[in-house]
């Protein structure tokens, strides 16, 4: 979807603290963010600017599926990293809140990971959100400018009352984010893939 001229002046006004880190002498992007518009002779927006992502990002795949993940180190395999890698995605969840935004659509394509500059069995990957034109941004004044999708699988308990997902909030970010972690922490099994039967 395309973000609103509204909206978009909104995200260039408040991003999150932290769009990018520096390893290394390396920057890597952590928010595809709305940085700029490109506007016509009218004033008219025509399009928006982004940050382009290093092409050799990859997807939470190796973490949530055994078969994948055989070109991870045994310690990007180990338990220890995967909680780090937990943490490192509660840390961008917590910096995109600081500023009463919302990821809302935040399925497992939404995250990419970078390789880490240092390139020896202990490196790891730097997390970066993407899809960010299309969050729920909040101004500071209160105003909203709701996500307009949502992918099934993380649907939040407020989503299953109304199925509308410009209603969302933080609070459906919380579930979706216990999601994410439960499926990094158990090789991609969804807490909801079994059901109690006593």
């Amino acid at each position: 979807s395309f973000p609103t001229r509204r909206s978009s002046d909104l995200m260039i006004n408040c991003p999150p603290a932290r769009l990018y880190q520096t390893i290394a002498g390396v920057r890597y992007t952590l928010f595809t963010w709305v940085r700029y518009l490109l506007v016509d002779d009218s004033e008219r927006v025509i399009g928006y600017v982004m940050p382009e992502l290093d092409k050799n990002t990859l997807s939470l795949a190796p973490f949530m599926y055994p078969n994948e993940a055989k070109n991870l180190t045994d310690y990007q395999k180990s338990i220890n990293y995967r909680v780090q890698l937990c943490a490192n995605i509660c840390a961008l969840m917590a910096d995109l809140h600081a500023q009463h935004h919302a990821f809302i659509d935040f399925k497992e394509d939404n995250i990419r990971l970078l390789p880490e500059p240092n390139h020896n069995e202990y490196s790891g990957f730097i997390i970066s959100f993407i899809d960010c034109d299309d969050y729920l941004i909040r101004s500071r004044t209160g105003q909203i400018f709701p996500c307009q999708v949502l992918s099934n699988e993380i649907g939040s308990p407020e989503f299953q009352q109304h199925k509308d997902p410009t209603k969302l909030d933080e609070y459906h970010d919380r579930f979706a984010l216990a999601i994410q972690l439960f499926k990094i922490l158990n090789y991609g099994v969804h807490p909801f893939s079994f059901l109690a039967i006593s």
